[in-house]
């Protein structure tokens, strides 16, 4: 039999075979909804949190020689070891120094390489196949290392190794150089981030804005390795530095381990004296768009609002459970809205900026092109609502039960902890701080969440960031104040300039 003919076969076959089919009897009348399972019937109450679960982990201190402070956290039942060293005074809003310079600085300690025992210079090994890592914020710079539990010394000896001698590339920091040009060009090709700071800059100006942005290019290219040093000493200090372990180790293990290679390093410079940075705390006294055209399918859209300093401790969680009950879960008052009205595609999501001495509030979504005007004016209803009346009791218990399960995720991980406790170190919280968490969280009342809403949003004064087609700026002046800009998002393949 030839294939034509098999298939031909095979298809009257299965023809035949379907014509046989039974139809399906149909469905007994009236449709009667499947009830649910009895768990669903009886769910337990949203205020119902569980101490036991959320119970942090306690963290025991000591302090070196030299001033640093040591924090460790036990968990036995992971065979490894997370080390974060937090420099609380280089953070890049300190106002010391350049934030791109700072920025460099944390890495050119790492990628310019250290000087070992026989004077030469060498990059940080690997151990466990990890390499020291760096990182800089507005609050501090950090540098991380995760090693198994057996590694703990040959870890603290590179980490610390690294910190008392920093080699700076023996001069020559070109290729840190060049990979900090890629990593601020990469950022300036994303078209969120471009929307961020073209509406950070017209909300606050330039010069408050670089305090944020760090986007300099030309203070990289000029920054020379003296001044580097120099930032390194200056900024990068043992007496205002924590080193945070959490794993497999002990206090009683890790502290002369840590003072054999930690206390000898000391600072050569004097501290300087860190300005407070005058930025302002009110965005704007009314509502301003601030419109990049760019040929997208839908509307992005990006509002700026004030939110709690790190230095207002007072206020931080009452607002954020404001900010959950906002727009933090599906179940949040703009997602639950948004989505049933403007064709919301992912949800809105909060983001914070923290600083000491400013923070912002930062809102970001999708909406459908037609949909622009209105979503924005919901979430200004939405904020409004807020200061008029108290939330809900559910929502605020929803809120406080998202709030700490996140901290509980985060706490069933070292390298997320020993992250988490650098930023509270940085903050200038104390290591009980974790632990009192539960009880600060549950004492938040729903006044606490509108006397925070009331002191810190400004629904009417608005900075917001809209990207979308052209034809999308006629509507968007109904909102307020427009300004259009016009801005490239270059290939991300191109070599910085």
């Amino acid at each position: 039999m030839s294939l034509k003919a098999l298939v031909s076969w095979c298809f009257a076959w299965a023809c035949l075979g379907v014509a046989c089919t039974p139809e399906l009897p149909a469905p007994a009348q009236p449709l009667v909804q499947t009830p649910d399972a009895p768990f669903r019937q009886s769910r337990p109450p949203l205020s119902a949190i569980s101490s036991e679960s959320s119970s942090p982990p306690p963290i025991q201190s000591a302090m070196l020689s030299n001033g640093v402070t040591l924090w460790v956290v036990t968990r036995p039942d992971v065979p490894y070891v997370a080390l974060n060293l937090v420099a609380r005074d280089a953070g890049t809003s300190s106002g010391a120094a350049p934030v791109e310079r700072i920025r460099f600085t944390a890495r050119s300690v790492v990628e310019g390489g250290m000087v070992w025992e026989d004077q030469k210079m060498i990059e940080p090994p690997l151990l466990n196949g990890e390499r020291v890592g760096y990182w800089s914020g507005p609050t501090h710079s950090a540098f991380h290392l995760r090693v198994l539990s057996s590694s703990v010394p040959h870890g603290l000896l590179i980490l610390g190794r690294t910190m008392r001698s920093p080699a700076f590339g023996n001069g020559n920091l070109d290729e840190p150089r060049l990979s900090e040009l890629k990593s601020m060009q990469n950022t300036s090709n994303n078209l969120d981030d471009a929307l961020f700071e073209v509406t950070l800059r017209a909300a606050l100006g330039n010069e408050p804005a670089e305090l944020i942005l760090g986007e300099n290019m030309a203070e990289v290219r000029s920054v020379s390795p003296q001044s580097v040093e120099r930032c390194y000493h200056e900024l990068f200090r043992p007496e205002t530095s924590a080193l945070i372990a959490v794993g497999d180790v002990t206090l009683a293990d890790l502290l002369p381990l840590a003072e054999r290679e930690l206390g000898p390093w000391r600072s050569t410079l004097p501290r300087p004296t860190l300005p407070a940075p005058a930025i302002p705390q009110h965005l704007s006294n009314k509502v301003r768009v601030h419109f990049l055209p760019q040929p997208l399918g839908q509307g992005r859209v990006t509002l700026l609002q004030p939110a709690p300093s790190t230095r207002a401790t007072q206020d931080e969680l009452a607002f954020e459970l404001m900010a959950d009950i906002v727009a933090g879960s599906l179940g949040s008052r703009s997602n639950v809205s948004l989505r049933h009205l403007a064709g919301i595609t992912y949800g809105v999501e909060p983001a914070f900026w923290s600083s000491p001495e400013l923070s912002l509030l930062r809102l970001e979504a999708s909406f459908e092109t037609e949909e622009v005007v209105r979503a924005v004016r919901d979430l200004q209803r939405t904020l409004e609502d807020l200061q008029g009346k108290p939330v809900r009791e559910p929502e605020l218990a929803l809120a406080k039960v998202a709030f700490l399960a996140g901290i509980e995720r985060t706490t069933h991980n070292n390298t997320a902890l020993a992250r988490y406790l650098g930023s509270a170190f940085a903050r200038g919280k104390a290591p009980e701080w974790l632990g009192q968490l539960p009880a600060l969280v549950a004492a938040i009342t729903a006044a606490d969440v509108q006397r925070v809403a009331r002191r810190y949003l400004r629904p009417r004064q608005l900075e917001v960031g809209v990207a979308g087609p052209l034809n999308l700026a006629l509507a968007l002046q109904d909102l307020g104040e427009i300004e259009l800009y016009q801005i490239n998002v270059k290939d991300p393949s191109a070599q910085p300039d």
